[in-house]
C-alpha cells in the first residue's frame, strides 16, 4: 500500500516533489453543490489546479492529503498506486500537518469563494482559474523570500539547465548544456 499515515517529514527540496489536495465546498445562487479540489505544488507553493468536477493533472512523486472522508477510497490507491505516487495523510486531529494546504483553503475561500455568486459551473471554473494564475504569478509569499510561486518554479527550471563554456587554446568556444 502506498500511504503513509502521520509521519512527520522534512520540507519538500525540489518542485513536484511533493504536492498537497484538498477540497473545499460551495454553492451555485441556484443552490447547486459546487466541490472544488485545490492541488498545491509544497516546495514552490504553487496553485497548479483548482478544479470543479476534473480529473487531477500529471502526477507527483508524492501526494499529502488530510484525513477527510473524500480522500479514503480505493479509487484514489489504485490511481496512486498506478502512478507509483506515494500518499502521506496527516494524522487525524492534526491539520497543522498539512498546514500550506489549510492555509490555502482558507484565502481561496475568503478571497474567491465568499466574493463570488457563480450561477453555473463554467463560471465558477473560470474564476477559480483566474484566481488561481493571479496567486500563482502575482502574489509573492514571505515563506517563499518574497518571491512568487511562478518565479520559484522559474528558478528551479532555469537551475537544472545549466551552461557551461570551454575554451581550449587554440579551440574555438563550445556551449554545453545539459
Amino acid at each position: 500500500m502506498a500511504r503513509l499515515s502521520g509521519e512527520e517529514d522534512p520540507a519538500p527540496t525540489r518542485p513536484d516533489e511533493r504536492w498537497g489536495l484538498d477540497f473545499l465546498s460551495d454553492a451555485l445562487a441556484s443552490g447547486r453543490r459546487l466541490l472544488f479540489s485545490g492541488l498545491l505544488a509544497l516546495f514552490t507553493r504553487e496553485a497548479l489546479a483548482i478544479e470543479v468536477d476534473r480529473s487531477l493533472p500529471g502526477a507527483p512523486a508524492e501526494l499529502v492529503l488530510d484525513n477527510g472522508p473524500e480522500l479514503t477510497g480505493r479509487a484514489l490507491d489504485g490511481w496512486a498506486a498506478g502512478r507509483g505516487v506515494r500518499l502521506r495523510c496527516s494524522a487525524p486531529g492534526r491539520p497543522s500537518q498539512h498546514g500550506f494546504g489549510e492555509r490555502f483553503n482558507g484565502r481561496f475561500r475568503a478571497q474567491c469563494l465568499h466574493q463570488s455568486g457563480f450561477t453555473n459551473l463554467a463560471e465558477a471554473r473560470a474564476t477559480g482559474e483566474a484566481w488561481r494564475r493571479d496567486g500563482n504569478g502575482r502574489r509573492p509569499h514571505s515563506a517563499l523570500g518574497y518571491r512568487t510561486p511562478a518565479g520559484i518554479r522559474a528558478g528551479c527550471a532555469a537551475a537544472t539547465t545549466t551552461t557551461t563554456t570551454t575554451t581550449k587554446p587554440g579551440d574555438h568556444t563550445t556551449d554545453e548544456r545539459s
